[in-house]
């Protein structure tokens, strides 16, 4: 799935698009295939279902774009189409936002079995590729030389993120260094676990809600306004449509 901006009619060739900055999320459910396995799939599939469509919402609302879904994984993009100083931060609340979702219980578990999601984020510059069958980006220079990734480990239920984003989002969260992790052709990658914003930065010490200061920052940093959902708790309406489960 391409964002809305860049999609052409079937066939249509796509000139090469460079991007200098941007932020790709990750998330993939632990153990999915070890869930599939043990419990009806229908119940399995309406309960992804609502874990993806809830990331659709909160990452819409931060101005991050879903690129695809692929079984269990999510992946989304911010800074790409359109360039924003803010993708790294945007995309950081989105994510937060969506771990809470994994963490707030709306959905019940499913024969004795809990949800857990990992999520990860990465900062570099992307290439749109040039034909629409190829729809897709793709990290160049030396954050793109590796086709097949080792995953790194990461905890389940948490947000962690690369030594990229975190130089891009130290004003506004909270991190904790958690490993330095090898991966071929990049060699090694310090990731960081997001613990929530800065304690200066939340509303009523919540961890993921901004305050007004929150907002000065972003709007003085980036020269743009801050997403309103930035200030918003999670919505209540994520948990409706679960009575069938």
């Amino acid at each position: 799935m391409l964002p809305r901006e860049s999609a052409a009619p079937l066939g249509e060739r796509l000139q090469p698009k460079a991007y200098r900055e941007s932020t790709v999320m990750f998330i993939d459910a632990v153990q999915f295939s070890r869930l599939a396995a043990r419990v009806d799939p229908v119940t399995c599939l309406k309960q992804l279902d609502f874990f993806f469509s809830a990331f659709d919402q909160i990452t819409s609302a931060f101005g991050v774009e879903k690129l695809r879904t692929a079984g269990d994984t999510y992946v989304a993009v911010s800074g790409i189409p359109h360039r924003r100083l803010s993708h790294a931060v945007d995309a950081t609340f989105a994510a937060l936002r969506c771990a809470q979702v994994v963490a707030s219980g709306l959905t019940p578990s499913v024969d004795e079995w809990d949800w857990s999601f990992r999520i990860g984020l990465h900062s570099g510059p992307c290439i749109r590729r040039a034909r629409l069958q190829e729809a897709g980006l793709r990290p160049v220079g030396r954050h793109g030389q590796r086709r097949q990734p080792r995953r790194a480990r990461r905890p389940a239920d948490s947000v962690c993120v690369s030594g990229a984003v975190r130089q891009l989002i130290e004003p506004f969260f909270s991190l904790e260094f958690m490993q330095t992790t090898v991966t071929r052709s990049v060699g090694e990658i310090e990731v960081y676990a997001v613990r929530g914003l800065l304690p200066e930065l939340q509303a009523d010490g919540q961890a993921v809600v901004a305050n007004a200061e929150f907002t000065a920052r972003y709007e003085a940093r980036f020269a743009s306004p801050c997403p309103a959902a930035a200030q918003e708790a999670l919505g209540v309406e994520l948990g409706q449509g679960l009575d069938e489960f």
